[in-house]
């Protein structure tokens, strides 16, 4: 699945493997409805639970699976790159703080949705008691 900008096709090739034609950022209802299997379906199949936050998150929360995405100030598609900065530096302890990550052992995944220009290269960070601690993996290209 190639990584392209907006970010809404990324979020959907993220947690369901299709962007299902979707090449901007829409909104649902609006001639922008995916039908498709996702990572949720598959959660909620097992009996576990999910949220997904999308915009601002009110809280740290404690079901099986949380999907957070940050809204278009904090994700720098709106707003500078500082400010960009500045959101995860006070969520990201917020959540690492919860019980989920000090009396469970859970895994924080975070993930930038695209890169910029021609590498479009995007990092990806395991934090918690679930992550694998110092492990570092060698840089990928993925090419399509």
């Amino acid at each position: 699945m190639a990584m392209q900008q907006p970010s809404l096709p990324n979020y959907l090739a993220l947690t369901s493997g299709t962007t299902a034609g979707i090449t901007n950022d829409c909104s649902p209802g609006v001639g922008c409805t995916v039908k498709a299997p996702s990572i949720t379906d598959q959660i909620e199949k097992s009996g576990r639970t999910e949220k997904i936050y999308a915009g601002s998150m009110p809280t740290p929360s404690l079901p099986n699976y949380v999907f957070i995405g940050p809204n278009l100030c904090n994700d720098t598609h709106e707003c500078p790159v500082a400010t960009g900065d500045d959101w995860p530096s006070r969520q990201v302890p917020a959540i690492l703080a919860s019980p989920a990550f000090t009396m469970q052992n859970f895994l924080l995944v975070i993930t930038w949705g695209e890169g910029e220009g021609a590498n479009n290269c995007v990092s990806t960070i395991f934090a918690g008691p679930a992550a694998r601690w110092g492990y570092h993996s060698a840089p990928s290209i993925v090419r399509r």
